[in-house]
């Protein structure tokens, strides 16, 4: 009795079994007065390509040798650096698994009895693999919200955690200016997605793509429009500076500035110069009007005013008019 071995590399489930099937139906032995042989090739009448498979039909052999048989071996061999799979079966059609996507491979088929494996049949015609079928795109995330920040757009959305078939792993927000500002994009992997390096006191909107393993997906509605803050400063000087004169004193009226750099202002600072040989004087206070005190009598003054932030003192207003000390 002559057990069959590879002498090639295999791949696939089964061989073990075509072995296992030879020894089996040797031990029940030939039939009285012939001497069995391996059987002769199938034929291969089908072959298909599937994803990273092929599937081939064939004909058993009109000649068995003699003995039974008891299984089908298919190999399959690559003309351009494919791997080469052997499988094993028991009928037609068999499918060959574990083949190079975009490969050309050609098969052929033995088929297997107590004596062992026959001659293999001509090759079969060239099928080459398909890759398996890729995730779809993510559909965009919705309710889309931008909020203005310093020179940047924080954009919410709600998100969505599986879409074409694969977890959702980040999002791109883009955003574009109506109005001259320059347009850029960030990623984030969950909402809000910070879009910085945009033009301050410019009107943007923004869209949100969603990411998964095959690319980003469509982007999404555009956003509200939101107008960019500037970076924040010390605030500009007070308006409508106006000054009154006390007894060697002077009390200053004025306007919040307009523009408070984008932090709260907490003090203001007033300064009176004299332009006819009279004392300087100056004098903090929390808000309108601030008296400044000991000051020459009889002399002309003229008096202007600093707001101050957290970023410190801003520049002094325009002088105020001028008033003369009692």
């Amino acid at each position: 009795m002559s057990v069959w071995r590879s002498t090639s590399p295999t791949r696939g489930a089964g061989l073990g079994a075509v072995a296992v099937a030879i020894a089996t139906a040797a031990a029940f032995g030939a039939p009285a007065g012939a001497t069995p042989t391996v059987p002769d090739a199938p034929t291969i009448t089908s072959a298909t390509a599937g994803q990273q498979n092929a599937t081939i039909g064939f004909t058993r052999p009109a000649n068995d040798g003699g003995a039974p048989i008891v299984a089908f071996r298919i190999t399959c061999t690559s003309s351009n650096g494919g791997a080469r799979v052997t499988q094993a079966g028991g009928k037609s059609p068999m499918t060959v698994n574990g083949l190079a996507v975009g490969k050309k491979y050609t098969c052929r088929v033995a088929a297997v009895n107590k004596i062992g494996i026959g001659a293999s049949s001509l090759p079969s015609s060239v099928v080459v693999p398909l890759a398996p079928p890729g995730k779809g795109l993510p559909d965009p995330p919705t309710q889309i919200h931008a909020r203005a920040e310093i020179e940047a757009v924080r954009v919410s959305f709600k998100g969505v955690y599986i879409s074409g078939g694969a977890r959702v792993t980040g999002y791109l927000a883009t955003c574009t200016s109506n109005d001259g500002g320059r347009r850029n994009r960030q990623q984030n992997s969950i909402s809000p997605v910070i879009v910085n390096h945009l033009t301050a006191g410019r009107t943007y909107t923004c869209e949100v793509a969603s990411r998964n393993p095959a690319g980003f997906g469509a982007f999404s509605a555009a956003s509200n429009a939101v107008t960019t803050l500037a970076a924040h400063a010390a605030p500009d000087p007070p308006a409508n500076v106006s000054a009154t004169a006390g007894k060697r004193s002077v009390t200053v009226s004025f306007a919040k500035p307009a523009n408070d750099g984008g932090e709260t202002i907490t003090s203001y600072h007033v300064t009176c110069a004299s332009s006819d040989g009279g004392d300087k004087g100056s004098e903090n206070g929390a808000h309108s009007p601030i008296s400044v005190a000991s000051l020459s009598t009889g002399k002309t003054y003229r008096c202007s005013v600093s707001a101050k932030n957290r970023l410190g003192f801003g520049p002094f207003s325009a002088p105020s008019n001028a008033v003369v000390t009692r």
